[in-house]
């Protein structure tokens, strides 16, 4: 017997995590948004400069933090259904991004910056106390490899489409990565006008996310081809 009706779409435990990493993705979005404008009503609803699919897709963004994922599902399944929001939540996220370093004046644009880096540690950070309770984050303390595993489980991991970390060297005391996942690897138009900028902010998102788990560590980046490094130590 099925489990289930066969005309019922239900989502899987990986569509769960899918979703639940693009609502996080998309409240930094909304917190670069807050932060800087204070709008109530969010910037990328005005749709110039997004393309149609995009803007077809924007209902799936109101309330997202506050929704569960079963009543977005239509007859196209989750997966279908999450590929839309997956687009979405980058190009949105993207175009906010380009747009308020296009109307910043240069002289203004490093404090700009700056802004958009704090807000990326400081949600980073946040999601990390979620999602890792201290007792399940002791072996950080000590061996940097669990580092590995905990951004396996974050929003900027590359799942469900594969592990968006290539382990180079991998020791107690330091960490060597490349970035499978990271913006310059996007396939999204809207995320290659701005890689360079996006894959920096969120190397600062991935740093909060690490500081709640131990606030010695420290990571140094490189933007590099094929992929970018990230190389995580201890700070002396």
């Amino acid at each position: 017997m099925r489990e289930q009706p066969w005309h019922l779409r239900h989502a899987t435990v990986k569509h769960e995590q899918w979703f639940h990493n693009l609502v996080e993705l998309h409240e930094l979005t909304n917190d670069w948004l807050q932060a800087l404008q204070g709008d109530k009503k969010p910037t990328y609803q005005i749709t110039r400069g997004l393309t149609k699919a995009v803007v077809q897709n924007l209902w799936m963004l109101d309330s997202l933090s506050g929704t569960e994922l079963e009543p977005l599902l239509d007859e196209e399944g989750a997966e279908l259904t999450l590929a839309r929001l997956d687009h979405t939540v980058w190009a949105v996220q993207a175009w906010t991004l380009a747009s308020l370093l296009e109307k910043t004046e240069n002289a203004e644009k490093s404090a700009l910056v700056s802004s958009l880096e704090q807000s990326c540690f400081k949600m980073g950070r946040k999601c990390a106390e979620s999602r890792w309770p201290q007792p399940q984050v002791d072996r950080v303390q000590f061996d940097l490899r669990a580092i590995i595993e905990s951004l396996r489980d974050c929003p900027l991991s590359g799942l469900p489409f594969g592990d968006g970390f290539l382990v180079k060297r991998a020791i107690c005391s330091n960490v060597q990565l490349e970035l499978r996942a990271c913006p310059h690897h996007s396939t999204y138009p809207e995320v290659e006008k701005i890689a360079d900028e996006l894959c920096s902010l969120h190397v600062h998102w991935m740093r909060g996310y690490c500081y709640a788990l131990n606030n010695r560590v420290t990571v140094e980046s490189k933007t590099a081809k094929p992929r970018c490094t990230l190389d995580w130590r201890f700070i002396s």
